[in-house]
């Protein structure tokens, strides 16, 4: 199924603003892979003088010819045509010379080059500096290593610092963009779909048409060719130099081992080294760390969606995969996903939610919001919006279940109880169950999940 382009109208809109200008241009876009840079960039490009160049991880002599031969391709310069240059800036110099007008040359994944080979990253900086001021040029780079475009390219101290005139790290999509993918119709079913793939475009895309869960597990696990088997090692061993000790980190985390000691103990690693290890995954946005509101003791999460279904769903169930035995596999998987995935799906959709609908009347008060989970003193809250100043809170308790009258009244009691016997009993809380389905009950504030944007 064809899908048309969704969401991302702020980076088109800076993208065509930068356009227009008329001026030279250096932007870089990147994120982790499948996120959806290129289709950006796809879209952005159409009907403009353009020269798209997929890098790969082979020597550099091989991408300048394959270079020079793209760029004669696209803009009529045959002489270009089996040329071969001295390096990236000479290339690049001689096609903003010989074409002269407005162009936008896009250099796609270019982490792959600058990693097979170092030293066009000094020579990207040397056209940078000295010819691309003096050219109408639109100089787009793009980039899946986050670790290494941050170390080697735009990182404080990398080639390429302070150079670029605009930057565009791409995020998935919002859980509402989910239905623009699918012919799934049940609310609860869309969002097992986001608890597997996230916003993800690239699974989205793969899973697109679908008009049942049955038929998006069976696209995502039905078969050893599904990328979702790929993803994983292709990840760790693209980010990282020792791709086993990442996977391990995240593995732990994965297994319920958030705290620091807790991840030592599980990987065998030296708590001390820990720490650095535990940053870089965060900086890539593989695993949170989450803070408390009002409580000291962080813990950390895995963030990235697929990685999670894969250490929640598929590791555990790898021999049934290699065995083939699909049925057993889709059986396990359904019984797991409302288990193991979607609740955490969940809470992330009703954050999404509260931010959106809470968030901007307190913002207009002056003083500081937070929000976030509450742990502290035995009391727990799954999501809380405070403002201390105006002495105004919002308290959610969200489960991923089908509540009936008696359990609505049962767990607003509850609610209630925690909020009098917390830190919280001094706000001005109006408190909230967030269920999959729940009547309405009088004196008690309900959301479910026809509320909420999925």
């Amino acid at each position: 199924m064809q899908v048309s382009f969704v969401d991302r109208e702020e980076e088109l809109k800076l993208l065509n603003e930068l356009w227009l200008k008329g001026k030279p241009e250096f932007v870089v876009v990147y994120g982790r892979r499948r996120v959806g840079k290129t289709r950006l960039i796809m879209e952005f490009i159409k009907g403009k003088p353009h020269v798209y160049f997929q890098c790969l991880p082979v020597s550099d002599e091989v991408n300048l010819r394959r270079l020079a031969r793209v760029a004669g391709e696209a803009l009529g310069l045959r002489e270009l045509l089996g040329a071969s240059f001295s390096g990236l800036d000479s290339l690049l110099s001689y096609i903003t010379r010989a074409y002269g007008g407005r162009l936008a040359v896009i250099l796609d994944e270019f982490t792959y080059w600058a990693r097979y080979s170092p030293k066009v990253v000094g020579e990207l900086q040397s056209f940078i500096d000295h010819v691309l001021p003096e050219t109408n040029l639109m100089l787009i780079l793009c980039g899946s290593l986050v670790g290494v475009m941050h170390r080697n390219i735009i990182g404080y101290g990398a080639p390429l610092y302070g150079r670029r005139t605009a930057s565009l790290r791409l995020e998935e999509l919002k859980p509402w963009h989910v239905k623009h993918f699918l012919k799934i119709k049940d609310k609860a079913d869309r969002l097992r779909v986001y608890a597997l793939v996230g916003g993800m475009p690239f699974y989205l895309t793969y899973v697109a048409g679908s008009e049942s869960l049955e038929e998006v597990l069976t696209k995502l696990f039905c078969s050893k060719l599904s990328p979702i088997y790929d993803e994983p090692h292709t990840l760790f061993r693209e980010e990282f130099r020792n791709p086993e000790l990442y996977y391990s980190i995240v593995a732990a985390i994965a297994a319920g081992h958030t705290r620091l000691t807790e991840i030592a103990n599980y990987t065998g690693i030296q708590r001390t080294h820990l720490p650095k290890y535990l940053r870089i995954l965060s900086d890539l946005g593989i695993i949170a760390h989450v803070t408390p509101i009002m409580g000291k003791k962080g813990w950390y999460e895995v963030r990235d969606p697929i990685l999670r279904t894969w250490f929640k769903l598929i590791e555990p169930n790898l021999s049934l995969v290699e065995a083939g035995l699909y049925d057993e596999l889709l059986t396990k998987i359904k019984a797991e996903l409302d288990q193991e995935v979607a609740p955490k799906a969940f809470e992330e959709v009703v954050r999404t939610y509260v931010l959106k609908e809470f968030l901007p009347t307190l913002a207009r008060l002056r003083g500081k919001v937070a929000v976030g989970r509450y742990v502290h003193r035995g009391v727990e809250f799954d999501l809380v919006v405070l403002h201390s100043t105006s002495g105004k809170a919002y308290v959610f308790e969200v489960k991923w279940s089908d509540l009936t009258e008696k359990d609505v009244r049962r767990e607003y009691s509850r609610l209630l109880h925690k909020v009098k016997s917390s830190a919280l009993s001094k706000y001005d809380v109006k408190a909230y169950i967030v269920a999959r389905s729940a009547p309405s009950v009088d004196g008690a504030n309900i959301l479910t999940l026809k509320d909420l944007p999925i």
